[in-house]
């Protein structure tokens, strides 16, 4: 009886000891493919309509568009404008020196006083390669030689919102964005902007 018994346990031992992982099932982590993945991912919350609930200004004394606004302390502009945002069919390359899985552009509409815009947005996600640690977005509103903004649009320049570098957080809730100045923007003022899908 214990000799049966003490075989089994020998031949399940000796089993367990050979089995060893497949290399084949064990998954290959490409990290150029988990970049393109994170970006993927960033790009689909981004994808939509937006409304601009609050657009947080802080006072710059030397800065002339603040004077020309009458900006002369904390300032909370709330349901600004709406920003439709969708994939570019064609990239621009608005920014340089990005890796192409690190880097994306996408385009949409700025909609405010009754007219709409078309603008052009950059994305850069986080990684070491790029050095940044939090996803950075830019937005640019026409491309060199498209056209000259009307005043509504040149109002959204004024403000801080183009052409200027905010560091992009987005939470679990893919229903709210929130765009926070980088030190670049600080002599503008606009440190804030709080996005409602």
């Amino acid at each position: 009886m214990k000799k049966p018994l003490f075989a089994i346990l020998v031949l399940s031992t000796l089993c367990f000891c050979q089995c060893k992982p497949d290399p084949q099932a064990i998954p290959v982590v490409n990290e150029e493919q988990a970049t393109r993945a994170l970006l993927t991912n960033e790009v689909n919350q981004l994808v939509g309509k937006w409304r601009i609930q609050e657009s947080t200004i802080e006072p710059r004394q030397f800065n002339p568009y603040q004077v020309e606004l009458a900006i002369s302390k904390d300032t909370v502009l709330r349901d600004l404008a709406t920003l439709t945002i969708q994939p570019a069919p064609m990239p621009n390359r608005l920014v340089q020196g990005w890796p192409s899985s690190h880097y994306t552009e996408l385009e949409g509409t700025l909609d405010y006083g009754g007219k709409s815009y078309p603008v052009y947005i950059s994305l850069v996600i986080p990684d070491e390669v790029t050095g940044a640690r939090s996803g950075v977005i830019k937005l640019w509103n026409f491309l060199p030689g498209n056209f000259e903004p009307e005043a509504e649009a040149v109002l959204f320049k004024k403000l801080g919102f183009f052409h200027t570098d905010f560091t992009l957080t987005t939470p679990s809730d893919s229903s709210v964005m929130h765009w926070r100045g980088t030190g670049q923007i600080s002599s503008i003022g606009l440190t804030h902007v709080k996005f409602i899908k």
